[in-house]
């Protein structure tokens, strides 16, 4: 999987919900495993996590660090987390650093 492959499919679970404050949520906003079947929404880095299939550190460090330098943010997780961000913006993001990967 390129950074471009796990952009694009870290982006489909954000697409599908996205949270603040925890790596992935369930229906019930109850935290969870990022890669468990009961996650509905996830943060930047959890749909990072539950996108790589061969969970490749390295690769998931260097997605990150795309989208942190993007985002002008000392950490991406801050920044996700960040009083008043939005679906929309973290969706913009992924959308910029794809196209430019």
């Amino acid at each position: 999987m390129t950074n471009k492959q796990l952009l694009i499919a870290a982006r489909g679970y954000i697409a599908k919900g996205w949270t603040q404050q925890e790596y992935a949520r369930k229906a019930d906003f109850e935290s969870v495993s990022t890669k468990s079947p009961e996650a509905t929404c996830w943060c930047i880095e959890g749909a990072i996590m539950a996108a790589d299939t061969n969970e490749n550190l390295p690769r998931q460090s260097e997605c990150l660090d795309m989208l942190r330098t993007e985002a002008n943010a000392d950490n991406i997780v801050g920044w996700n987390d960040a009083k008043g961000r939005t679906q929309a913006q973290v969706l913009a993001l992924f959308d910029f650093v794809i196209s430019k990967a």
